[in-house]
């Protein structure tokens, strides 16, 4: 079985980026089990990062709209990973040296969604 991988575009990554904090929390809850968790957000491109209780893991997924039915309803494909919630925080903190390594991806969210208004 290949390595698990999801590869993002930049404004995917920028909206990931902009959502780890809330994702991080909803991952503590998940962890703490303090209530049952359903948090589910889009990241662009039909890529979500979900995070339900009972798997205790982040997902970040590749979605689909099924034939013929509403654009509300996305199901899963088998394309993306599966992040326990310590690998998550092992995540949460490379994300520096990544940002270090690869600086064209710390693009501040607001400026690139102010680019995108430009160009509309």
């Amino acid at each position: 079985m290949p390595e698990k991988h999801v590869m993002l575009s930049t404004k995917c990554w920028t909206r990931f980026m902009s959502i780890c904090e809330k994702v991080d929390i909803q991952a503590q809850e998940v962890n703490h089990q303090t209530r049952p968790m359903a948090y589910h957000v889009h990241i662009g491109n039909l890529y979500y990062v979900p995070v339900t209780s009972g798997y205790g893991c982040v997902d970040i997924c590749r979605f689909y709209v099924p034939y013929r039915l509403a654009s509300e309803i996305v199901c899963s494909t088998r394309s993306g990973i599966g992040l326990c919630l310590d690998k998550w925080a092992h995540q949460l903190e490379l994300l520096p040296t990544i940002h270090e390594q690869h600086p064209e991806l710390n693009v501040n969210a607001e400026s690139s969604d102010e680019e995108t208004d430009k160009r509309q």
